[in-house]
């Protein structure tokens, strides 16, 4: 049995651990930056490992290093705080007791499957040469974490040579990983749309300029941006979420305003989209007699897996849990800021499978429903534990 093997087995005798760990974590969910019991929590359950343990990095994040006995690379393995503000009904007996908050995109297994690799780690630590960071980031959520522990000097603190993130997959059984190189997850972006015509007299619409005639006009011309703009092999979406505009029933409004995301796994679809976006709604507004002014904001830039380390981890990994139960999933199209990490030094973001294999249940993250499979705590466990030495080397 190799190295691998042993620790695959070490993992799963963990699960009873991880899974008190994972319901008490659980049972009390916080927002992003408000993440303080949960790092406590994190902190005690590292505390018999000899770490160094850096608190309030990001805020409310947690940095914990484990140094082999010998010199060698650093690797970051990186996972989420915080929760979302979603009122659960699971019905489940560990259901969050805070109200309107919860784990409903399990972030909480994320921590108890860092906690379960350092674990598996430890063990090894007089045969390891390189230094394991272990990186429990706040605020994924609201896109800000990794981009607040950037800023608080996380790579001066320990320069990275790789860094590798899992989240749970709610369409992949548990036993089965997801990784592919190139994006994985895309972009997220927001446009804030201000659409400007003049008011008057519902009853003389002639003598006003319709502001929500022309935004309704704007929210269907870019349902064109993609389906006649973008390659069909290449995902993407624009999606309008909000509309806002009138007061008064028998009043032409004179100002509207639309938001949306845009979403993308290329760079190259991203400029495209914000400038046909920029064109269709200027055009609209324009044929109707109206003005308009778009804010792009910034978000966060697609998930790009590392070639050769996904390569390495696929290799490495196939023997062990099976080729079958290795997949390439096709581009998720929600994000994740593990890619400001990633875009920093080279990065593997891994699917672990959520799904009871014996169920046909459908999960899906983000809502008051959601839960999954405890059995994925020990494979995520020991896919950040085997990716680590895979990274250093030192996995036979």
């Amino acid at each position: 049995m190799n190295e691998l093997s042993h620790l695959l087995r070490r993992a799963r005798e963990m699960l009873p651990k991880l899974v008190e760990m994972r319901r008490d974590l659980h049972r009390h969910p916080e927002l992003g930056f408000e993440e303080r019991r949960t790092a406590q929590r994190i902190v005690e359950e590292l505390d018999d490992l000899r770490l160094q343990v850096h608190t309030g990095i990001g805020r409310t994040g947690v940095v914990a290093i484990l140094e082999g006995a010998q010199p060698g690379p650093a690797i970051g393995l990186r996972a989420c705080l915080d929760g979302l503000p979603i009122q659960e009904a699971t019905g489940a007996s560990y259901a969050s007791e805070v109200p309107a908050v919860s784990h409903a995109c399990g972030h909480e297994a994320q921590c108890v499957q860092l906690v379960g690799a350092v674990r598996l780690l430890a063990f090894m630590r007089d045969r390891l040469a390189g230094r394991i960071a272990l990186i429990f980031q706040p605020a994924e959520e609201i896109d800000q974490g990794a981009k607040a522990m950037l800023a608080d000097g996380l790579l001066d603190l320990v320069p990275l040579d790789a860094v590798f993130g899992v989240h749970g997959h709610p369409d992949l059984k548990v036993g089965t990983i997801g990784i592919r190189p190139g994006s994985i997850n895309a972009s997220i972006d927001t446009v804030t749309i201000h659409v400007r015509g003049h008011y008057g007299h519902g009853a003389f619409p002639h003598r006003a300029i319709d502001a929500i005639l022309a935004a309704s006009s704007i929210v269907t011309q870019l349902q064109s941006v993609v389906a006649r703009n973008v390659d069909p092999l290449e995902p993407a979406v624009v999606t309008i979420g909000t509309f806002h505009a009138g007061k008064v029933s028998n009043v032409v409004a004179d100002q509207a305003e639309l938001t949306g995301t845009i979403r993308c796994a290329s760079p190259t679809v991203r400029v495209l989209l914000f400038d046909h976006i920029q064109r269709v709604a200027e055009g609209t507004a324009a044929a109707l007699g109206a003005k308009c002014e778009l804010e792009f904001t910034l978000g966060i830039p697609s998930v790009v897996n590392n070639q050769r380390l996904v390569e390495r981890v696929r290799r490495e990994l196939a023997p062990v849990i099976g080729p079958e139960n290795i997949v390439e999933p096709p581009v998720r199209m929600g994000g994740d800021d593990f890619s400001v990490f990633a875009e920093k030094v080279p990065g593997c973001y891994i699917h672990i499978g959520f799904a009871d294999p014996g169920s046909n249940r459908v999960l899906n993250l983000h809502t008051a429903e959601f839960d999954f499979d405890e059995r994925a705590l020990a494979i995520g466990s020991f896919v950040l534990a085997a990716a680590s030495l895979i990274a250093l080397g030192q996995s036979r």
